[in-house]
């Protein structure tokens, strides 16, 4: 391998490493790192990336990864009979969720509280919020689960591009 590759390389992993752990700790959308060091790499050696389709690929699979985002958690929570009070509690609940003890914790269960907690002032009853609550965790849970994926399909195939063209250099 050649040392001009070991800065790119090194440059990249770091995005992949920091994409993965963002997207576990939804507070940046992870994937666009990983899509970030895609590019990155490709525009600084792109003798040796995958190619532009994978970059278009990637792309297309990083913005699909933002809209499912946003439409899995509100479909979980509307699935589950949430209004839109208890879809602004959870938002609130998620963004308050960062700032509060142990964050991985709350970053999770946030937006549920918050969900709870906006349907019951919202004048519905306690079975109704808590499904309301369960909706929106299984939808977040969905979005995470395919932003993972997709994380580790983009990684993986710039993984075995990259050792394709690095085997025929």
């Amino acid at each position: 391998m050649s040392p001009d590759l070991w800065l790119p390389l090194i440059t990249t992993l770091l995005f992949f490493a920091a994409g993965v752990i963002l997207t576990i700790l939804p507070v940046f959308p992870g994937p666009v790192l990983v899509f970030a060091g895609v590019a990155i790499f490709h525009f600084w050696l792109p003798e040796s990336s995958p190619g532009l389709t994978f970059l278009i690929v990637s792309l297309s699979l990083t913005l699909l990864t933002l809209v499912l985002d946003f439409v899995l958690s509100v479909v979980g929570a509307r699935r589950y009979g949430a209004t839109w009070k208890g879809s602004i509690g959870a938002l609130i609940g998620g963004v308050v969720g960062i700032f509060i003890p142990p964050p991985l914790f709350w970053i999770f269960f946030g937006p549920v509280v918050g969900a709870i907690i906006g349907e019951l002032l919202g004048g519905r009853g306690v079975k109704d919020a808590g499904r309301a609550g369960w909706g929106t965790f299984l939808g977040a849970m969905i979005a995470l689960a395919t932003k993972l994926a997709v994380c580790f399909f983009i990684i993986a195939g710039f993984t075995l591009f990259l050792i394709r063209n690095l085997a025929h250099a």
